[in-house]
């Protein structure tokens, strides 16, 4: 029986709003849409990140500028939303928000980046088979994964924010990961909204062996990088 395993520390509210307790130990809604924040889908993913991890609220990012002193909160919201890019590889790779996240927030939470890109810049370089291990051993210890991905053509890319996974016993060995993507509107009662399958197998260093379904497109692309948060 293929089960599906999500992370610990999810719940729904009421009337069917995606939960997970806070910084303070509450209850806060989890799922952003662009639109809500100043920003694109990699800082919508990382904040959705932040939520989950219990190192930030809901009201935080609502908030802005609404805090007492130069707190850790204020420092985050000045660092990633207030007039700064957001798009996965049009404003920040995954590199770019670990250490923007060091610089600001560094008092509260760290994170890790991992990439398959090949680019001398990085330190921060793993295998496909490297990358996909830690994504499942980071659900696996009940913690969300930010994915990101690029689209085949490599002309863009997307970040979501895994919180589950599926073993499918396939003839290409997949993962399937259930997401919060940014882009498209979270049903209520529902825990994901865009599903992204990637293969065990590899050959060699292919790319765009992975797909993405969602509601708007079911779309080949390949999985890249990750963020998790400590």
């Amino acid at each position: 029986m293929n089960q599906i395993k999500f992370i610990n520390n999810l719940s729904f509210s009421p009337d069917g709003e995606l939960l997970s307790a806070g910084s303070n130990g509450r209850a806060t809604e989890v799922f952003m849409r662009q639109g809500d924040l100043d920003n694109a889908c990699a800082v919508y993913s990382l904040m959705m990140l932040l939520i989950m991890n219990k190192k930030i609220n809901r009201k935080d990012l609502s908030e802005r500028g609404q805090q007492k002193g130069y707190t850790s909160v204020r420092r985050l919201q000045d660092k990633f939303l207030i007039s700064l890019p957001g798009s996965y590889k049009e404003g920040y790779f995954f590199n770019d928000l670990r250490d923007k996240l060091s610089e600001s927030f560094k008092r509260v939470a760290t994170a890790e980046s991992f990439t398959t890109i090949i680019d001398k810049k990085r330190d921060d370089i793993v295998s496909i088979e490297e990358l996909h291990e830690k994504i499942r051993n980071t659900l696996d210890a009940g913690n969300p994964v930010e994915i990101g991905f690029t689209r085949k053509g490599g002309k863009s890319a997307h970040a979501v924010v895994a919180i589950g996974y599926q073993e499918i016993n396939n003839e290409h060995e997949t993962l399937r990961l259930f997401c919060l993507d940014p882009g498209y509107a979270l049903n209520k009662q529902s825990y994901w909204n865009t599903i992204i399958d990637i293969k065990h197998e590899v050959k060699a260093r292919a790319t765009y062996q992975d797909y993405n379904y969602s509601d708007v497109n079911n779309e080949i692309c390949n999985v890249d990088e990750i963020l998790i948060i400590q």
